[in-house]
């Protein structure tokens, strides 16, 4: 693993960037490792990783908006995102290095 990539340990719940530790929740560190390690990551790739089952069972799918909304205010103030991509998902992303755009 690269020192300077940002990585979620699961154990402890930890994210590590460069400058950057927060502790997350266990829910919150899964989707945080399961969008660093996606290019982009549907509501339903997110609900699937979290609860493994059909959507037809387990808690509503906004549950997984929810966290999102979490996990991004315990990223504010660092240069560590998740964006919506309209249609489309969420997408990890440093904004001190280009990203690819979709349209």
């Amino acid at each position: 693993m690269n020192a300077s990539q940002p990585y979620v340990d699961l154990d402890t719940r930890m994210f590590h960037g460069e400058g950057v530790d927060i502790y997350f929740t266990k829910t919150e560190a899964k989707i945080v490792h399961f969008l660093l390690h996606r290019h982009v990551a549907s509501n339903d790739d997110l609900w699937g990783e979290l609860y493994g089952m059909r959507r037809s069972g387990g808690p509503s799918a906004k549950i997984t908006q929810v966290f999102v909304c979490k996990i991004r205010k315990k990223l504010k103030g660092t240069p560590y995102r998740i964006g919506t991509i309209h249609g489309v998902g969420y997408r990890f992303h440093d904004t001190r290095k280009p990203v690819a755009r979709y349209t």
